[in-house]
C-alpha cells in the first residue's frame, strides 16, 4: 500500500465523513450533554503514525503533524493481526497512536444558555511537549476542562495563548458590556439583545465569568510535537484544513458564536496572506464560502472591513461576525485593537437598526 499524500487525505477524509455521521446521530436536545458527548467522540478519533517519523521531529523546524505521513490502518487491523506487508513492516519498526486533543467550549454548562454572548476562536492546533511526550502523553485530552480547573487554582491559565485568549476576550467584550440600555433596546435583533442585557448583569472583571463566553475550534484537532519547536507548517496546516472544512463548519454551526475570531489561520483559506488581498476576498465572498456564510451586502463598502490588519467581517442573516486576526500570542492582536474591535462592532450593530 502506496502512503502517498493524495491517498493519505482521501483516507483522511472517509474518516471524517464517519465522524460527521456519529456527530449526527448524537441526538440529545439538552446541548451542554450533546456538547460534551461530540467533544468526546472527537478526543476519540485516532491516528497512527511511524515511530521514525516522530523521532524525527526532534530536528524539526515545525511541530505540525503532517497528515500525508499517516498511516493507512485502524486498530482492528492490527488486533487481527490483519496486516498488508506495508503494515507489517511498520509494526515492526514501530507505530505511534495519537488521539486528537479536541477543545470546545471552556465551560460548556454556562457557554450554552441561550443568552450568554458567545465567541469561537479558530486556531491552529495543539501540541505535546517533548517532556509529556516521553512521560506517556498521546493526546486525548480534555483540554477546556483541564485549563479550567488550572485557573480556579492558579487565577492563571498557564499558557501564554490561552491567558491571551481570555485577555482579548475581556477586552472585546468589554465595550459591549458598556453599551447603555438604551442603544441596545434600538436593536431589532432579540436574540442579541438578550445576550447583551445578560452580559451588562456579569462582573467583566472576573476572568472567570469571561471563561463562559469562550469555544476554541481547531484546524487539526490532533497535538503536533513539540520537541524542537512550536511554530506551525502552514502547508501542512492548509492540508488538514481541506479534510476538516466540513468538521469545522458543523462545529461552528453547533456551537452559534456571535462572534468567530480567525486567530492567524488566514494561510488556511487563502494561497497568499497579504492583507489587502484578503480584504478583496472577504468582498467576493471567498473567505466565507467554507463556512456557508456570505459577507453582509452593507459591509460591502468596506466601512467595517477596516484596520490595520483585523477585518470585521458581518455575514448576511443573522451570522456570526468574523475577525480576521493575528495568533494571539503574536504581537499584532493587542488588548486595545481588541477593544477597538467590540467597538467596530458596536458601530456595525448600530447601523444595521437605523
Amino acid at each position: 500500500m502506496m502512503h502517498t499524500t493524495e491517498t493519505s487525505l482521501s483516507y483522511l477524509k472517509k474518516k471524517v465523513e464517519k465522524l460527521l455521521k456519529d456527530i449526527q446521530e448524537i441526538k440529545e436536545e439538552d446541548k451542554i450533554i450533546r456538547s460534551n458527548k461530540i467533544m468526546e467522540r472527537l478526543r476519540g478519533e485516532t491516528i497512527f503514525l511511524p515511530k521514525s517519523y516522530v523521532k524525527d521531529k526532534e530536528k524539526d523546524k515545525t511541530c505540525t503533524i503532517d497528515p500525508s505521513r499517516c498511516l493507512q490502518i485502524d486498530l482492528a487491523q492490527i488486533e487481527n493481526g490483519n496486516n498488508c506487508d506495508s503494515i507489517a513492516r511498520y509494526l515492526k519498526d514501530g507505530i505511534v497512536t495519537l488521539k486528537a486533543n479536541t477543545f470546545g467550549p471552556y465551560v460548556p454548562e454556562e457557554y450554552f444558555k441561550e443568552d450568554t454572548f458567545r465567541i469561537v476562536w479558530l486556531l491552529k492546533e495543539s501540541y505535546i511537549t517533548s517532556s509529556s511526550y516521553e512521560a506517556g502523553d498521546r493526546g486525548f485530552h480534555n483540554q477546556a476542562a483541564e485549563y479550567v480547573q488550572y485557573f480556579v487554582s492558579n487565577l492563571n491559565l498557564g499558557n501564554a495563548t490561552h491567558d491571551n485568549i481570555l485577555l482579548l476576550s475581556q477586552s472585546m467584550l468589554r465595550p459591549l458590556y458598556e453599551m447603555s440600555k438604551k442603544d441596545i433596546e434600538e436593536l431589532s435583533n432579540e436574540k442579541l439583545k438578550d445576550r447583551l442585557y445578560s452580559l451588562k448583569e456579569e462582573d467583566i472583571n472576573n476572568n472567570l465569568n469571561i471563561l463562559k463566553h469562550i469555544c476554541i475550534i481547531e484546524i487539526n484537532h490532533y497535538p503536533g510535537f513539540y520537541f524542537n519547536s512550536w511554530d506551525t507548517d502552514d502547508t501542512c496546516l492548509k492540508k488538514w484544513a481541506e479534510v476538516n472544512m466540513e468538521l469545522i463548519k458543523l462545529l461552528c454551526d453547533f456551537n452559534k458564536p456571535d462572534i468567530i475570531v480567525l486567530g492567524g489561520v488566514h494561510e488556511c483559506f487563502h494561497d497568499n496572506s497579504n492583507f489587502d488581498k484578503i480584504r478583496k476576498n472577504v468582498k467576493n465572498g471567498t473567505l466565507l464560502k467554507q463556512f456557508g456564510v456570505a459577507p453582509n451586502p452593507l459591509c460591502a463598502n468596506n466601512k467595517y472591513i477596516t484596520g490595520t490588519q483585523n477585518y470585521i467581517i458581518p455575514t448576511e442573516d443573522d451570522g456570526p461576525i468574523f475577525i480576521q486576526a493575528d495568533h494571539p500570542c503574536y504581537p499584532g492582536y493587542t488588548t486595545n485593537r481588541a477593544k477597538n474591535d467590540g467597538i467596530r462592532i458596536i458601530d456595525w450593530f448600530k447601523s444595521i437598526n437605523k
